[in-house]
């Protein structure tokens, strides 16, 4: 099964980005810290709007969700983490551009926790039948054991070698009785 981001979650995604980081020198770092492969950034023409970097990267990231899978995973969640935008709030018109950026990152947060919640649950789920099956390999081994001794017990008990049973042959005496 492919995981893909959600249609609307690719959009809350640029869109957060593009309301988080008002400048590109400041969007640039922040990716850089994002992403596993350097080339991907190199790749792309810094000289375009901002808006159109990111469609960019987002567009390449999505575009083949198996091999990115890991840096758009990343990327939502770091985003996501973003809690703080006195940054922005420095800037001309900076309470209206901190309340987008608020905006724009509990939209994306309300499209991928869902996501993120399902993900948890499943890799939950798998965990925790990798241990049953641990368990129930180990139980079956313990019970391959036991039987392995109650073979050996019956054949201990109808053999006719009373002396190798760990009886007393007839006639020898203990020293208490």
């Amino acid at each position: 099964m492919t995981k893909r981001l959600s249609p609307a979650a690719v959009v809350a995604l640029k869109e957060a980005l593009c309301a988080v980081y008002w400048y590109k020198a400041d969007l640039r770092s922040f990716l850089q810290q994002c992403v596993s492969r350097p080339v991907l950034l190199a790749n792309l023409n810094w000289d375009n709007y901002k808006r159109q970097v990111v469609t960019d990267l987002v567009d390449h990231l999505t575009s083949d969700p198996e091999k990115h899978l890991g840096d758009l995973t990343r990327l939502c969640h770091e985003v996501c983490a973003i809690t703080t935008f006195r940054h922005l709030e420095q800037l001309d018109g900076g309470a209206e551009k901190a309340e987008r950026a608020r905006n724009a990152v509990a939209q994306l947060k309300r499209l991928v926790e869902p996501h993120e919640q399902a993900q948890k649950e499943n890799d939950d789920l798998t965990e925790r039948q990798q241990r049953a099956a641990a368990k129930l390999k180990a139980n079956a081994a313990v019970r391959q054991k036991l039987e392995e001794i109650r073979a050996r017990y019956m054949a201990l008990v109808a053999s006719a070698n009373v002396q190798g049973r760990g009886s007393r042959p007839k006639g020898v005496l203990s020293q208490y009785g």
